[in-house]
């Protein structure tokens, strides 16, 4: 799919997020990096960071050098009600088997101030001049693919479907999804005369428009 749409994508640094599923996939991170892609994939806790003692699982990684003091409050992007401050740990690591011009990798995880015990673990990969508040907004995209496939389930009927070949699911999905599209243009398009919480052609309320700081000169984190 990603393939697909190559062609087509914007100008611009454009990000791939994804969940534990593809973080696993070495074939996929790989395919990202021979296109240049840059992405955040989130990974189990029990991930080999490097195959060497003290690398090989991200979370004691972390535990053991992650400093109660390191840790930065940052928000990963607009909920439905508010921006969603976590708490993020950034670090660069070595890669043996990089080549020449190879982007730099990350290890990313985070927590909730309040729960600082229960953490979410993601690699990463892109340009060198990346900022800390650009790579969180990686992981916080998610969020927005997530609702938009359930809204789909819901008012669109995405995963109500009896198929018994390849191209009959695909044509389903398809019609499914240009139907959700479709909603969703509508909805935001009636947005300014409704007001920013108005309850949506969904069904549920729209996100409040917040400013999200993506770095700069002055207040970017770059990660070490």
């Amino acid at each position: 799919m990603i393939s697909r749409i190559l062609p087509d994508l914007p100008k611009g640094r454009v990000w791939v997020a994804a969940d534990e599923v593809y973080g696993r996939e070495g074939a996929f991170h790989g395919f990202l990096e021979e296109h240049r892609l840059p992405y955040v994939v989130n990974v189990q806790a029990n991930t080999t960071v490097l195959p060497r003692p003290g690398w090989r699982h991200i979370a004691r990684l972390v535990a053991r050098c992650a400093a109660e003091g390191e840790w930065v409050s940052l928000p990963a992007g607009p909920s439905q009600l508010d921006s969603r401050t976590w708490q993020w740990w950034v670090r660069q690591i070595p890669d043996p088997e990089a080549g020449p011009g190879a982007w730099p990798r990350w290890i990313i995880a985070r927590r909730r101030e309040d729960e600082p015990e229960a953490r979410d673990y993601y690699l990463g990969r892109g340009p060198v001049d990346t900022d800390v508040e650009e790579i969180v907004l990686v992981p916080g995209a998610r969020w927005r693919v997530e609702e938009a496939i359930k809204l789909a389930k819901s008012a669109c009927g995405l995963a109500d479907y009896e198929v018994r070949s390849f191209h009959g699911w695909y044509r389903h999905i398809t019609l499914a999804q240009l139907a959700a599209a479709f909603l969703a243009v509508s909805d935001a398009r009636a947005a300014p005369e409704d007001g920013p919480l108005a309850a949506s052609r969904f069904g549920i309320p729209r996100a409040v428009g917040t400013d999200v700081h993506t770095g700069g000169p002055d207040g970017s984190h770059q990660p070490r």
